[in-house]
């Protein structure tokens, strides 16, 4: 049985170790055919879309913005940390206070809030005010 249990552990470690060298080969990489950013090259950004981006940092906290360098707008738009909104609460998100409704007249999972809420609001809004940054409102 030991004989049996030696021969099985020398059959694995001989076969076994040329698998763990065995490397699967690195994909070639396909050459990069997008040739608008070496026609377009490094250019600054327009004076006017600059003071924008400025004004839109002064406004909001901690606020970051990437420009892309292609179409020259903002592509990503964050606070540092992450921590917080870029916009304030809006008004027509808040719900009436459960207190001030019984129980009994409205079912569970209802919405208590009768205005018709617009759930892009704050996207238009962040883009109305801020739209010489982008180049467009909302």
């Amino acid at each position: 049985m030991r004989v049996r249990h030696s021969f099985l552990a020398a059959a694995i470690s001989i076969f076994a170790f040329p698998l763990l060298a065995a490397q699967t080969p690195e994909p070639a990489r396909l050459p990069d055919v997008d040739k608008r950013l070496q026609a377009v090259g490094d250019r600054a950004l327009e004076p006017e879309r600059e003071a924008a981006v400025k004004e839109m940092k002064r406004r909001i906290n901690r606020c970051e913005v990437h420009i892309d360098p292609l179409l020259q707008t903002p592509k990503f738009v964050y606070r540092k940390g992450r921590t917080g909104f870029l916009t304030k609460p809006d008004p027509a998100f808040e719900a009436v206070p459960p207190q001030a409704v019984p129980a009994q007249i409205v079912p569970p999972r209802v919405r208590l809030n009768p205005v018709a809420v617009d759930h892009e609001r704050p996207v238009r809004n962040f883009l109305a005010q801020h739209a010489a940054a982008f180049g467009h409102g909302a």
